[in-house]
């Protein structure tokens, strides 16, 4: 199956958003709340701005197959973290590292890629 990458760009798919893909939550410890609010913004805008690559989505944009679990289509490739669907090979992420002067953040989970990040090849 092929990626029509200008169709799936047509469909203004929404980009992921931080409090959509993962649970954010943050304690104080009861020393500043004000504090631990502020820091959870700049988290949650900090996490924003690294889904914008990517679409809030179990599922293939491309084909509809589950990509993730046991029986998902999704099939790591060379590069580290980087795959796509074993199906229609559109081009997903497994393994996430988030970086910046602040925070550092990594975890697991396929997120297909958003296509207006996607070039079309040739």
């Amino acid at each position: 199956m092929d990626v029509n990458i200008e169709s799936l760009q047509a469909k203004n798919l929404p980009v992921a958003k931080a409090e959509s893909v993962i649970k954010i939550s943050f304690t104080d410890e009861g020393k500043n709340t004000e504090q631990a609010w502020k820091q959870k913004e700049r988290f949650v805008k900090f996490l924003d701005k690294y889904f914008e690559s990517f679409i809030d989505s179990k599922t293939c944009p491309n084909c509809d197959s589950e990509l993730g679990g046991f029986f998902g289509m999704f099939q790591y490739g060379m590069a580290w973290g980087e795959g796509h669907c074993g199906k229609c090979g559109y081009p997903c992420r497994a393994d996430h590292k988030v970086e910046d002067e602040e925070f550092k953040f990594s975890f697991s989970m396929v997120l297909p890629y958003h296509p207006s990040v996607l070039k079309k090849e040739g």
